[in-house]
């Protein structure tokens, strides 16, 4: 299974994340006509490691979550809820057990197409392929 599915199913099942998203958890953007607040995953790089022995089977994806919302505080609620589920320790969803590291935090901004407000929240999700 996938970083980006492992991590959907965690964030989906986190009390926190589905009391404000419920199961609204996307990859890569949203399904027309999604209710707010929801969710999107991006995988935005995928740094792995080489050890002495050759290719490890460590990855560190830089993972980009968006939280959307109507309002700005309800996406930075959604963002905060993000970032507690994330950082409680290790996850394992679907037979994939990883861990995450907190880059950066930004938002609440607005869209001007949608007219909703979205904050970003970055990770280093650590796993074993």
């Amino acid at each position: 299974m996938s970083a980006e599915a492992a991590l959907i199913a965690a964030l989906a099942a986190d009390s926190g994340v589905s009391a404000l998203a419920g199961t609204r958890v996307f990859l890569k953007g949203a399904r027309q006509g999604a209710e707010y607040p929801y969710l999107t995953v991006l995988r935005v790089t995928t740094p792995s490691a080489v050890d002495l022995d050759g290719q490890s089977d460590l990855d560190w994806p830089l993972m980009q979550i968006e939280a959307w919302a109507e309002t700005g505080p309800a996406a930075m609620a959604l963002a905060n809820a993000v970032r507690t589920a994330l950082q409680t320790g290790e996850l394992t969803a679907a037979g994939l057990t990883f861990s995450a590291t907190f880059r950066d935090q930004r938002g609440p901004a607005a869209d001007e197409e949608t007219r909703k407000f979205r904050a970003d929240v970055d990770f280093s999700i650590v796993h074993a392929r």
